[in-house]
């Protein structure tokens, strides 16, 4: 304001306006990230800025002095698009104008892609991590166990995961050229884990070993793999031995060799032709095709048309890394019962055709073995199931059953039947005992019975396996209700006074014996683990030995009892165990104290036969007369009229 006066007091003023404008703030950007394989960046928003944004700038490094590029975009949000293609880190700012008076920049974000690059003898940025996109760019073969965001294998370069090594990969995996040129090869048991549902592009080559196996030998698998051809990969097997599981019809059906394998679907493939008739051999199996991730869908069928046990569907690991049984079903409780069976072939092929139904068995409650005197799946499955493995599944309801990535574990991928098993850790209260039926001949049958937290003395869902008939020759079970258990799971607190009801079938006549296995919880501790064979009213004690019996052909499920606690040894026997058996001519002769009377007697040869029976003898002597039977070893029950009995053996 301008003001202008005279002597007299007169005056004139004028005024104007000046604007100045401010410095500009250039504002506050929305933070940097770190990030993996080929995830996009989040949109980077520009606030608290003065002005307008006149342009946005991307440099190579935070201080704005290498490869500074200006991005035409006025607004104050910067898209992935915008940013353009970063290979390993790039710096962003927003310039903010009043016009051609001053400038002013926001702060710096960044935008990283770690990486580190093997080129031979070192990585560029130091060691893999979850954290970077790890690159070989010449060849390499693991020493341990590795992790990275994602993996990218230079053209004509081999990667060699070692056995027993696990490559655990955030997002994507990138093989470059053609599986003839380039290789990223995952030898017996190794794993390839990945986490995120990622698109994977080039083919890997994963390897699974399949012993020992004769020419008509059958073994279980399923490709980890996308594009896997059945004949391709057993390309000497006879065209028409390809098979997978139609459960619609409950029976196997016949595959050309020309099919692909379809991820998560079970097929049984028989050993090459040109393998011996007796001899073992390994078979290399090889998968080569993209390596399968994500999720995978089965449609479960179950089928009762006919027979309550056709339920079980065949299904496979999709994954070319194990997977969890127990998560498996958690995420699958209204399709799947909880029972898996594991095809072992330990008994030997006969005629073309197999003797006996080898399937290891698992549940919550835990599992059973198959196992022979020529046999190498000698231990019972865990949660594990390996890479390439198939399985079925009793199925409680039809639907679809979902694999996921959710269910792979790294390591624990040797339990691959055909080969040594692993132990997994127990996550819930279990006292088990297992039981094995055997003859000197090699024959072999085992179950398992167990008190598990949650499970009943009913039948249960997750904790009780039938057994998986098939014309067997033997078959060693527990009874419960109308069902012949494998795996029985019974109610916590566990009480002494239970009893276990056991039953077998057999072909074959002969002498057997039930032999006390494994145990583990409080049966560690001392807990007693008695047989009573109530034909022949004897309790044995099962840690002291083996307990042998003799049996005809046939099912027998009323002579034996699994129990905790023997109630007669309390009560004394003297005068029983002082009986005196002997043999006069054609005649047993039973003599006991002058205090005893005699109820009944009871003659059986060695094979549990009733030959003859004396009743009612109300004294304190007897006599079997008239024995016409050859020279052998017989059992003489003697029950007193106080319900006592005792056996003695005989040689007549």
């Amino acid at each position: 304001t301008a003001k202008i006066s005279t002597v007299d007091g007169c005056f004139s003023e004028a005024t104007i306006n000046i604007t100045f404008d401010a410095a500009p703030i250039g504002g506050t950007l929305s933070g940097s990230e770190i990030l993996c394989g080929t995830t996009a960046p989040s949109n980077i928003t520009l606030t608290g800025n003065s002005h307008a944004v006149t342009r946005w700038e991307s440099a190579d490094n935070a201080a704005f002095t290498i490869n500074v590029t200006p991005i035409v975009n006025t607004t104050n949000t910067l898209t992935a698009v915008q940013m353009g293609v970063i290979t390993s880190s790039k710096y962003f700012r927003a310039v903010v104008s009043n016009g051609v008076c001053s400038v002013a920049y926001s702060d710096v974000v960044s935008v990283e892609y770690p990486s580190t690059t093997w080129n031979g003898t070192a990585w560029s940025s130091g060691l893999p991590d979850a954290t970077k996109k790890v690159i070989f760019a010449a060849n390499y073969t693991s020493t341990g166990d590795m992790e990275a965001c994602s993996i990218e294998v230079q053209a004509t370069r081999t990667v060699t995961i070692a056995s027993g090594h696990t490559l655990t990969v955030s997002n994507e995996v990138t093989v470059l050229g053609t599986p003839a040129t380039t290789n990223l090869i995952f030898q017996n048991n190794a794993s390839l884990i990945q986490l995120n549902n990622t698109v994977n592009s080039g083919s890997i080559r994963y390897i699974r070993n399949a012993t020992p196996m004769v020419r008509y030998d059958y073994t279980y698998w399923s490709s980890p793999v996308a594009g896997q051809v059945l004949n391709v990969f057993s390309p000497l097997t006879n065209p028409s031995r390809y098979y997978r599981f139609d459960n619609s019809v409950y029976n196997w059906l016949s595959m050309p060799g020309a099919s692909i394998m379809v991820p998560a679907v079970g097929y049984i493939i028989r050993a090459p032709s040109n393998y011996s008739t007796s001899a073992t051999t390994t078979y290399v199996g090889e998968f080569v095709g993209v390596p399968n991730n994500g999720d995978y869908y089965f449609p479960i069928v179950v089928n009762t048309a006919t027979n309550p046990i056709q339920d079980r569907n065949l299904i496979g690991n999709p994954y070319p890394s194990a997977i969890d049984a127990d998560l498996l079903l958690a995420a699958n409780l209204s399709t799947l019962q909880g029972s898996f069976y594991f095809w072992t072939h330990n008994t030997p092929i006969t005629n073309y055709v197999y003797t006996a139904n080898d399937y290891a068995v698992y549940n919550q409650s835990g599992g059973t073995a198959t196992a022979s005197t020529i046999g190498i799946n000698n231990n019972p499955p865990t949660r594990f199931i390996a890479a390439g493995q198939s399985f079925f599944v009793q199925a409680l309801n039809s639907g679809t059953l979902t694999f996921s990535n959710d269910i792979r574990v790294a390591g624990n991928n040797t339990s691959f039947f055909r080969n040594s098993q692993q132990n997994t850790t127990v996550t819930r209260e279990k006292h088990r005992v297992w039981l094995n039926l055997i003859n000197t001949q090699g024959a072999f049958k085992q179950l398992l019975a167990g008190y598990i937290q949650e499970a009943t003395n009913a039948m249960d869902n997750y904790f009780d396996s039938e057994i998986a008939e098939a014309g067997n020759s033997l078959s060693f079970y527990s009874v419960l209700e109308d069902k012949k258990l494998t795996i029985q799971g019974r109610a916590l607190p566990f009480t002494e006074t239970d009893v276990i009801t056991l039953g077998y079938k057999t072909t074959y006549a002969g002498t057997y014996a039930i032999q006390l296995a494994d145990f583990d919880g409080l049966f560690a501790l001392e807990q007693a683990i008695f047989l009573e064979d109530k034909l022949l009213n004897v309790v044995h004690d099962l840690r002291t030995s083996n307990y042998e019996f003799t049996t005809d052909i046939g099912t027998v499920e009323d002579r034996f009892v699994l129990k905790f606690q023997n109630e007669t040894l309390s009560i004394p026997e003297v005068s029983l165990q002082n009986i005196i058996v002997i043999k006069n001519q054609n005649t047993i002769d039973i003599i006991a104290s002058s205090t005893s009377t005699l109820k009944e007697v009871k003659v059986f040869d060695m094979r549990a036969r009733l030959i003859t029976t004396l009743e009612n003898i109300n004294a304190s002597t007897a006599k079997v007369k008239n024995l016409n039977i050859a020279n052998q070893v017989l059992l003489i029950q003697i029950t007193d009229v106080e319900g006592k009995s005792v056996t003695k053996k005989l040689v007549y």
